[in-house]
């Protein structure tokens, strides 16, 4: 991580979840909300940003984040969650496992 900036949300989640990866969804909708504004302001002083690396210690919520997971298994999560994966779509996030 060469002189990147470190983003480190804590807060309590107001959504009632079912699973353990449908909280580490939530956890990664959360961070990477709150990082994209930083992303932005980046970019517009001249700072070129690359794909920003997330982390999770769940396999299901990193697998439905980079579409590895059948929509089958999710159905039930909040549409609102998957805004991480539209964006790990988009390249503005990366699994920190694939990172080059």
């Amino acid at each position: 991580m060469h002189n990147r900036a470190i983003s480190i949300t804590s807060k309590i989640m107001r959504e009632v979840l079912s699973s353990a990866a449908e909280a580490e969804l939530t956890g990664l909708f959360h961070n990477g909300k709150d990082t994209c504004p930083m992303k932005i302001a980046l970019e517009e002083v001249g700072h070129k940003q690359l794909a920003t690396p997330i982390i999770t210690d769940d396999s299901t919520a990193m697998g439905i984040a980079n579409d590895e997971v059948k929509q089958k298994r999710f159905k039930a999560i909040d549409m609102r969650f998957h805004w991480i994966r539209d964006r790990v779509r988009q390249g503005q996030f990366i699994d920190k496992g694939k990172q080059i």
